[in-house]
């Protein structure tokens, strides 16, 4: 026996005498975070040569006793459980009491791996432990699924068997702990056992409506399906059934599964997954996170158009008002994309006729820069569309992507080539207003930018003819009617009324601030730096800190036509966005 282990018999004996054996495993955790395992194995050895009895002392922990740290005591527990001889019955009331403790199901899963390697110590404990949940059925925890899941490890004939036949059982837990014990038995060779598992749960289903049934069963049957893919039209009309009859909890059990198994998921159930989960309520962020990894990774499979056809469908429908936004991690992998999807599907999207869809486009560019990024129309999807579709697009873009104006600018200019003379003209006008006169900084320099690039000669006289026209219009800007033009008194009379604005806004910003809450507030009187005094423990007195002043700066730009004109501005982008809408 090394030193180590011999004190830690030590101090467990010692506690043990003095009536703190829960409180000496927990000193012993907080000093060495390390020794859970050897602790453990410690208790367990203790315990199987009658100097302690570890399952009536963990049947003391108490989560509201403050003197033990709860969970840091029963984690020691599950290291010891699989090592421990003891009565079946007496474990299986530790553990219950343990779950309980722990929040009930909550608490559930924390337990059971180590039970189930208890139960596997001893061919005769999983039969006992049947017995006895059959005996008295308690939904605290799953002593049915993990005494079949034991069991399986020494016969799993006998024990998938008797799965199926509790799969019939009158009550429902006795069901829903079958059906999930057939998804979680390790089947190794014997494929041809699933077919039996498949035929159970299949039957399970059948003679119960439940959705905590259902949503184990949909489980269940593809854990069957990677054990034996052969079945999988078995699995398809199984699943196709449970799908018929949704409930939030089964919608939660498919999202799961197209998060945890969307790589290996055959098409055929991919379908059927993703017409049900268009049921999914626009409140279920749980749901749609996993749905929106799913999604993603069919997306990487090379599913685009399954994708695509999900969210379309999703985001038009009238019963959950659902945005694109919340499919984050699916709009990162279009546009991080080097096939220009972005591209193609704010195209689709825009052509599509639909007010949710171009909305949806929009919302694409929602985590580009302030003035958006440089994107393209796929010209592919223009080849057998009528003329006038090129001057549609380009009202569409200007409507949808106003405050993202380098992306309206680009997605118009990239028209440009393909447009016919009728069609130039308008794509023009559109281009010079509201586009750039509104901006006539950001969208300017990307105009020129693109000159500099070397475009065709067609885009190279757009861009100069709405180029002169913005100098001719600013030109007459600087020759002002004077009768329009403001006096003094009245410019300062404007200057303090916004002054005053800004203050009670500000006034009003800083009354929920967690800045004033979290940093000291001083006023600057004057000069080109801040100094104050702080304790230093290395000197007499008080250390002097200076701060030089520096500048700090932002600027973005605003429409000019939203102060110049913006009803007009506002019926002209409406206008924009619901030309040829249905809905």
């Amino acid at each position: 026996m090394n030193e180590e282990t011999s004190s830690l018999k030590k101090q467990l004996v010692d506690g043990l005498s003095s009536g703190t054996l829960l409180e000496a495993i927990r000193c012993i955790r907080l000093n060495n975070r390390a020794d859970r395992e050897a602790l453990g194995q410690e208790i367990a050895a203790l315990h199987n040569v009658g100097k302690i009895d570890a399952i009536a002392e963990f049947r003391k922990l108490n989560r509201s006793d403050q003197q033990h740290d709860f969970f840091m005591v029963r984690h020691v527990l599950e290291k010891a459980l699989p090592l421990i001889n003891a009565p079946v019955y007496a474990v299986m009331d530790c553990v219950t009491y343990l779950t309980e403790e722990a929040g009930g199901r909550i608490g559930h899963g924390v337990l059971s791996s180590s039970f189930i390697k208890f139960c596997e110590a001893d061919t005769e404990r999983p039969k006992k432990v049947l017995l006895a949940a059959l005996d008295k059925v308690d939904d605290t925890f799953a002593f049915i699924t993990s005494a079949i899941i034991a069991g399986s490890h020494f016969q799993v004939e006998e024990y998938a068997g008797k799965a199926v036949e509790l799969c019939s059982h009158e009550n429902l837990q006795v069901q829903c702990q079958a059906v999930h014990a057939l998804r979680c038995i390790q089947y190794g060779n014997r494929k041809d056992l699933t077919g039996e598992s498949l035929l159970g749960i299949q039957k399970a289903v059948e003679k119960r409506c439940d959705e905590n049934l259902f949503s184990a069963a949909l489980r269940a049957v593809f854990a069957l399906y990677k054990v034996d893919e052969s079945k999988e039209e078995c699995v398809v009309e199984i699943m196709q059934y449970i799908l018929q009859q949704l409930s939030d909890t089964v919608l939660y059990a498919a999202s799961e599964l197209l998060f945890l198994e969307a790589k290996i998921l055959p098409v055929s159930m991919i379908d059927l997954l993703l017409q049900a989960l268009l049921e999914t309520n626009a409140e279920h962020h749980e749901a749609i996170r996993d749905i929106d990894s799913g999604l993603c990774s069919l997306w990487q499979r090379g599913m685009q158009e399954s994708v695509i056809s999900f969210l379309e469908e999703i985001l038009v429908q009238e019963q959950h008002e659902f945005s694109v936004k919340q499919f984050n991690e699916l709009i990162w992998e279009i546009a991080e994309n080097k096939e220009r999807s972005l591209d193609i599907l704010i195209t689709r999207w825009l052509l599509s006729k639909q007010v949710a869809l171009g909305r949806a486009a929009a919302d694409l560019l929602e985590a580009s820069p302030d003035d958006g990024i440089a994107v393209a129309a796929d010209l592919d999807q223009l080849q057998e569309l009528p003329e006038g579709i090129r001057v549609f697009l380009a009202r569409k873009a200007c409507g949808w992507f106003f405050h993202k104006q380098i992306s309206a600018a680009s997605f118009i200019v990239s028209l440009i080539d393909t447009a016919s003379d009728d069609e130039l003209e308008e794509i023009n006008e559109i281009l010079f207003h509201p586009l750039l006169i509104s901006y006539s900084g950001s969208v300017k320099d990307y105009l020129i930018k693109v000159v500099g690039e070397e475009p065709s000669e067609k885009v190279k006289l757009v861009i100069d003819t709405v180029l002169e026209r913005l100098n001719i219009y600013h030109e007459s800007l600087e020759s002002p009617v004077d009768e329009l033009v403001p006096t003094q008194v009245q410019r300062e009379t404007h200057l303090r009324y916004m002054n005053r604005l800004m203050a009670e806004s500000y006034k009003e910003a800083r009354k929920n601030s967690i800045v004033e809450q979290i940093a000291t507030k001083f006023c600057l009187l004057y000069g080109s730096r801040s100094i104050h005094r702080f304790e230093n423990e290395f000197v007499s007195q008080n250390a002097r800190q200076e701060i030089p002043m520096q500048k700090m700066r932002h600027s973005f730009e605003i429409p000019a036509l939203e102060y110049l004109d913006p009803h007009e501005l506002n019926y002209k982008l409406l206008i924009f966005r619901a030309e040829g809408c249905g809905s």
